[in-house]
């Protein structure tokens, strides 16, 4: 609402008259939103509390949305977006993962997917480690509406629990 104010002011009334914030770039306003609050697990990273990003540079971080990263399958070329269906989706770049085998045991069903040069939907070049900005160990869950609700740590153990715990945070259980 913000800055449709200060596209309004801006735009109809030429800047004269109401005090607003300035306008954003059109892609920010449009593709750079994020959440703070709701349906997501918060975070302790400074750029959490900001309600916008640069889409181009964006945080990966709990409320923003989940970059593309083009992957290659048996079918042909596609997008990490396209995996983003009905169900929650958990990214992780590590074949190994233990939070593969933890979104298998919970009680709602959680799409899961290693991302890499070996994987049924493959990342030829790497792009979904540096893009999402995971480090070993890392993983991401991704709500249906391509929202990052969650990132998990590094060095975390007792995955099953701690997706538990992620997820009743995300649903209010």
């Amino acid at each position: 609402m913000q800055q449709a104010f200060a596209r309004l002011v801006s735009r109809v009334f030429h800047g004269k008259g109401y005090d607003h914030e300035p306008e954003l770039p059109d892609i920010m306003c449009e593709l750079g939103y994020r959440y703070t609050e709701g349906a997501i697990c918060p975070t302790d990273d400074e750029n959490f509390s900001k309600s916008v990003e640069d889409p181009y540079k964006p945080y990966v971080l709990p409320g923003g949305r989940i970059p593309h990263v083009a992957l290659t399958s048996a079918q042909g070329q596609l997008s990490s977006l396209d995996l983003i269906k009905q169900n929650f989706v958990f990214f992780t770049t590590e074949t190994d993962s233990p939070w593969l085998e933890a979104a298998k045991k919970q009680i709602m069903p959680i799409d899961a997917f290693a991302i890499n040069a070996s994987s049924t939907y493959r990342d030829k070049n790497g792009a979904a480690i540096e893009t999402w900005k995971l480090t070993g160990g890392e993983a991401l869950l991704v709500r249906p509406d391509g929202i990052i609700a969650w990132r998990s740590g590094e060095n975390e153990s007792c995955h099953d629990e701690r997706l538990k715990q992620a997820l009743d945070v995300i649903l209010r259980l």
